[in-house]
């Protein structure tokens, strides 16, 4: 299987090289790794687009640069992307906020990812999934991984997990989880206007 790593970046810097690195750094190397700029701050959404549009991997991986992956995350995750298996995810370390806190992960059904988001941003994902769901849409800012995962098991697809802290999260007070944050109210009324049930709690 040919996997794209894609990085988003606004500004270059020690977090980039590092986040690059872990995605060069594979035991199982992946087909592509590709370093997307966001100079005009378009977003999450519209960045991540530009640089699927240039991904040629059957699978990819989105990463934040301010992020990075253990050597074994392709390693452990590419093996469960079968089937119709849409998306693989992992545990997770957070840095920063809650500094060293590890948050476990477990399949999702569509109706518990309707009600909470536990699939984190940075997962394996079948092109082909990806495709069925259409683009990462940009309507909820901080949002777009969770729309993403709901899309994808609406389109059918199922959602396999590595119960292995494989990829490191910085969390601070300035990132776009504390954008999400503040806005949340905003969000879960758009989610239920997109989706039209869950409690969206997050």
């Amino acid at each position: 299987m040919r996997v794209s790593i894609i990085i988003l970046y606004v500004a270059s810097g020690p977090l980039l090289d590092e986040a690059v690195k872990s995605a060069e750094n594979q035991t199982l190397p992946p087909y592509e790794v590709i370093a997307e700029h966001d100079p005009g701050r378009t977003g999450i959404a519209a960045t991540r687009n530009r640089a699927l549009a240039k991904a040629t991997g059957d699978a990819f991986v989105p990463l934040d640069s301010d992020d990075w992956v253990e050597p074994t995350f392709l390693e452990k995750t590419v093996p469960l992307l079968v089937g119709a298996v849409g998306i693989v995810s992992t545990a997770f370390e957070y840095h920063g906020i809650h500094d060293g806190l590890i948050m476990a992960a477990y399949s999702r059904t569509l109706r518990e990812q309707l009600c909470s988001n536990n699939i984190c941003g940075c997962s394996l994902v079948d092109r082909r999934a990806y495709d069925a769901a259409g683009p990462y849409d940009g309507f909820i800012p901080g949002w777009e991984d969770w729309d993403m995962w709901i899309r994808i098991l609406k389109a059918g697809w199922t959602h396999e997990v590595v119960n292995e802290p494989l990829f490191h999260y910085r969390l601070t007070n300035t990132g776009m989880n504390a954008y999400a944050s503040a806005r949340k109210a905003e969000n879960r009324a758009k989610m239920r206007e997109k989706h039209g049930e869950g409690e969206y709690y997050a």
